[in-house]
């Protein structure tokens, strides 16, 4: 019996880590899918979970799941945001669920303006930390305009891009910035 006792730590199943929320946001145009796309190849252990988004198959990134109207309607997400009046994206809550159960590193890309709610309602289960991408206005200018898409309005998205007032110290969540005006490979690495 005083064996038991004295192993008991030895004896207690392993603690699982904390699992870390990494929020990836920024404008439009300031490269955030390229990054995901070139973060992700380099760190296989981490879950970059899968949004559904309500656009063509085509206009997808590796991190993004084509769904219907219809689909997205009757989901079941962690979070959702609608973005420029036409289009709906959403995490599944099944896939962070799980993420969040293995105590999994967890990369979701979401809109700024999903930082809070996404921070109030993991704040208890996960580390959560926000990664804002950002570009300089002539970066941003030349990509919205290089991948001008049927109906996009870049000067819309570029004004939108620099009202945008950031989190402050007050979030609770550590922010980190990164600015992706270099090269793909310099911006990955950070």
């Amino acid at each position: 019996l005083v064996a038991l006792a004295c192993g008991a730590t030895a004896l207690a199943p392993p603690r699982m880590p904390r699992p870390k929320i990494f929020l990836v946001g920024g404008p439009s145009g300031a490269g955030k899918d390229a990054l995901l796309a070139g973060a992700r190849e380099k760190a296989a252990d981490v879950a970059f979970v899968v949004r559904d988004v309500t656009c063509a198959a085509d206009q997808c990134s590796a991190l993004e799941r084509s769904v219907s109207s219809d689909e997205f309607a009757t989901g079941d997400y962690a979070l959702r945001w609608s973005a420029h009046g036409t289009t709906d994206y959403g995490i599944p809550s099944k896939a962070l669920d799980e993420a969040l159960a293995a105590g999994r590193t967890i990369v979701l890309n979401v809109s700024r303006g999903a930082f809070a709610e996404a921070r109030q309602k993991y704040a208890e289960r996960a580390d959560v930390y926000v990664l804002l991408v950002t570009a300089s206005r002539d970066a941003l200018r030349e990509r919205l305009t290089a991948r001008a898409r049927d109906g996009d309005d870049a000067e819309a998205r570029l004004k939108r891009a620099t009202a945008y007032a950031p989190p402050d110290a007050h979030f609770g969540a550590a922010v980190v910035r990164v600015r992706n005006d270099k090269s793909l490979a310099e911006g990955v690495d950070r």
